[in-house]
């Protein structure tokens, strides 16, 4: 019955807004109907509450039970030193309840068959904070996490890892950096900008956390950098310019490299080959 709760993951270069998310839809006080509210008073009758009773596999369950399994409020120890405290249906977790572990991390929301499933939070013993949608067990959909350090990610999760549109900003030693753009498996993959303390800015694509693709890269002093990425490196066709005018059009590995034209600051323009940043043609 353990929900996906798990230490982050977070090695990442590299988000938070006001919290849309509202909690569980729950039916209002005398919003039943009186075959319904009837019949709910039935199973209250009907239900019985007995001491700590050992389940299968060690576990322990204390609470109500009903057609000899449990059923209704009740509490269950593993041997691992879990605890589960809430509601349960036919056996199972169902309704509102807190997983506890052993080593401290803990998830309160709403259940469904023994597994997390709905608008949930978790915490960890660092501080770390997750409050989003989950869906059988793990992190998916829109959710908001905040690290022990104050770094954020908020945006969309697919079975348990970052992925969609989403927003880090990040705190500690790396303040003032974030990223906007798309994640698939947890990383930076797609398009997206990413922004860097001392102004720096690339805007482009991405594949497993490095630039990769047609990007521009803003420099801090007014330099810029517009065309391919292969790996974080500046590889393929592609322009540099520089604040006083000059600019450079042509192949590029890292540096300028192979056919090109330069234009200087007068408007001067000419061809020519250039290898590792120097014309030798």
């Amino acid at each position: 019955m353990e929900v996906g709760v798990r230490a982050p993951s977070f090695s990442q270069p590299g988000s938070a807004s006001e919290e849309w998310c509202q909690g569980p839809s729950f039916s209002q006080p005398g919003s039943a109907s009186e075959d319904e509210a009837s019949s709910l008073e039935e199973t209250e009758w009907c239900r019985e509450q007995r001491e700590e009773s050992d389940l299968s596999s060690g576990i322990k369950y204390t609470g109500q039970w009903l057609n000899d399994q449990p059923d209704g409020e009740g509490t269950q120890l593993f041997p691992d030193g879990g605890m589960y405290r809430g509601d349960f249906r036919a056996g199972k977790a169902d309704g509102l309840g807190t997983f506890t572990y052993a080593n401290g991390s803990a998830y309160f929301g709403p259940w469904q068959e023994d597994v997390a499933h709905g608008f949930g939070c978790c915490t960890w013993p660092d501080g770390s904070v997750y409050k989003g949608q989950f869906k059988d067990g793990v992190k998916h959909g829109h959710g908001l996490k905040t690290y022990a350090n104050g770094t954020t990610y908020e945006g969309q999760h697919v079975a348990g890892a970052r992925c969609g549109k989403g927003l880090v900003l990040y705190n500690g030693m790396h303040s003032g950096i974030k990223f906007d753009g798309e994640f698939a498996n947890g990383k930076f993959h797609g398009t997206g900008t990413f922004l860097w303390a001392n102004g720096d800015q690339y805007d482009g694509q991405w594949r497993h956390n490095k630039m990769h693709g047609h990007g521009t890269y803003s420099f801090a002093d007014g330099r810029q950098y517009s065309g391919q990425y292969v790996n974080d490196a500046k590889y393929g066709a592609g322009c540099y310019k520089w604040p006083d005018g000059r600019v450079y059009n042509g192949g590029m590995c890292q540096k300028q490299h192979g056919k090109g034209s330069f234009t200087d600051s007068t408007g001067a323009k000419r061809a020519g080959v250039w290898r590792h940043g120097k014309q030798i043609k």
